[in-house]
């Protein structure tokens, strides 16, 4: 179970198929994913519990309650879907659900002997350095009770479903960190893992050494994108053969925030005023094999975030040989490598000159790009997503 289909299970479900279990994957969204051998229940589409029943969930809370009400109106939701499930005499033995969204916290409440494994992804901290990062950008969190606050309620949707749960895990160390002592001494640490063999470099495929890229899900200050885009302005300006492309939708996924532009609009506005934008590319959000393909084109791949869950795009890129720029902070570094043992290129992205001159340095030195781009393939090697899998259907079965 999840918000989304089939997010982080995406490598999972196959393998589980193959070993001949019954699968049956609730989510609120669709998309034109589609998996052999299992059957997709989309709660958006069922008419007993449309938008209409869940707002009126919803607008039991407000203000610093208001991502709570969400929470607990989506658990109805899914309660709905369970008792379907039930009254059809369907009997899960295993549950798997994401622990962020509310979808598993009446699971055991209508099948009471299945198993509940939970992917932890995160716990929200009242004194997570995320509100502390940076004091330099106005698109930082509010650091006040309220906004603390906010956040914090959310545990409470989360530790219910974790106090019910039979095995959790985290996909990094950092994730786990966050989690109080009692859950955290619980949970196993398994990443997802990345596809080497998609995301890989042909031996006949060389990249531009002038093309600087980036690419995420949103254009948001929780990967840095205001400050990428003016350490990309800084070296497009220092060197008219650089190009860019920048992957993604304009819009922030993670704390919507209330200006009147968006991130996107701004960058072509600060490209445009220093006389770059016309070496930028937008060709919006990619799929698949787009994304590969600009990641094996790419010069110079950036990736920037706050303190929080690393994203995919950070391994892929360094599963595809890129030469990656990223930010210098633990959430990273535990998949990079840290110090002088890093796969990429680290630097405070909050320091756009000093970072842009940094870069711009080693992009000369050819033999410490390649050397990098060596060690960014051998480094994905440790996240291979078939060594993950295994693992993770091998404590499912076990359960």
């Amino acid at each position: 179970m999840h918000n989304n289909f089939p997010a982080q299970f995406r490598r999972l479900l196959p393998a589980l198929v193959k070993r001949g279990h019954l699968i049956k994957f609730i989510s609120l969204e669709a998309n034109q994913v589609k998996f052999k051998g299992i059957e997709h229940l989309i709660l958006k589409k069922s008419s007993d519990h449309n938008s209409g029943s869940r707002s009126k969930v919803e607008k039991l809370f407000s203000g610093t309650y208001s991502m709570l009400g969400k929470k607990i109106a989506v658990s109805e939701m899914f309660l709905g879907a369970f008792k379907r499930l039930f009254e059809s005499d369907y009997y899960p033995d295993l549950i798997v659900a994401h622990s962020g969204w509310g979808c598993a916290l009446h699971a055991k409440t209508i099948f009471p002997n299945a198993k509940l494994a939970l992917y932890g992804e995160w716990w929200f901290d009242w004194h997570s350095e995320d509100f502390s990062f940076d004091n330099n950008t106005p698109w930082s969190p509010r650091d006040d009770e309220q906004s603390r606050l906010a956040e914090r309620y959310l545990n409470l949707q989360l530790s219910s479903e974790i106090a019910e749960a039979d095995f959790i895990w985290a996909p990094t160390s950092y994730q786990r960190s966050q989690f109080p002592k009692l859950i955290r001494d619980k949970i196993k640490v398994i990443h997802e893992g990345v596809d080497l063999n998609f995301f890989h470099r042909p031996i006949s495929c060389e990249p531009n050494s002038n093309l600087l890229t980036y690419a995420t899900r949103g254009m948001e200050p929780m990967r840095g994108f205001e400050y990428l885009t003016e350490i990309m302005a800084k070296l497009l300006s220092s060197n008219s053969n650089f190009q860019a492309i920048i992957g993604g939708k304009d819009k922030t996924f993670y704390r919507a925030t209330s200006s009147e532009f968006t991130f996107g609009d701004r960058a072509r506005k600060l490209f445009d005023q220093r006389g770059v934008a016309s070496r930028v590319e937008w060709p919006g959000l990619l799929n698949l094999k787009e994304y590969r393909n600009m990641l094996l084109k790419s010069g110079c791949h950036f990736y920037f975030t706050r303190p929080f869950v690393p994203s995919w795009s950070l391994l892929e890129s360094l599963a595809c040989g890129c030469f990656v720029v990223a930010t210098d902070h633990k959430c990273v570094t535990e998949i990079t490598g840290a110090l002088g043992d890093s796969a990429a290129l680290l630097v405070d992205h909050r320091n756009p000159l000093k970072a842009a001159r940094t870069v711009k340095d080693h992009l000369c030195d050819l033999s410490y790009v390649s050397k990098k781009r060596k060690m960014a393939r051998d480094r994905a090697t440790l996240f291979d997503s078939k060594r993950s899998v295994s693992k993770l259907v091998s404590i499912f079965e076990s359960l």
